[in-house]
């Protein structure tokens, strides 16, 4: 599955991966980020108005089977997290 709209405090694979986000819905095998510009990767960023201004991330992640990738999708798709909105 393909999500962008990521903030950049959530586009870190442990991040993705946990029971918090994802990893709730299965096994995922792979994860692939990409950042837009914005705060450098690793960079702290802020909430609010300043927020709204940094980069966003998109990421691939691959579930252990289509049931778990449609139930994360499903689940998550229009969540709106930090301020942005994931799709």
């Amino acid at each position: 599955m393909y999500v962008i709209g990521l903030p950049l405090v959530a586009a870190r694979e442990a991040v993705l991966r946990s029971k918090h986000l994802f990893g709730r819905y299965g096994r995922i095998q792979k994860v692939s980020l990409s950042h837009s510009s914005g705060a450098p990767r690793g960079r702290s960023v802020t909430t609010g108005a300043a927020h709204s201004q940094q980069g966003c991330a998109s990421a691939y992640l691959q579930f252990a089977s289509d049931d778990e990738a449609r139930a994360a999708i499903h689940g998550l798709n229009n969540m709106v997290l930090e301020g942005r909105m994931l799709k």
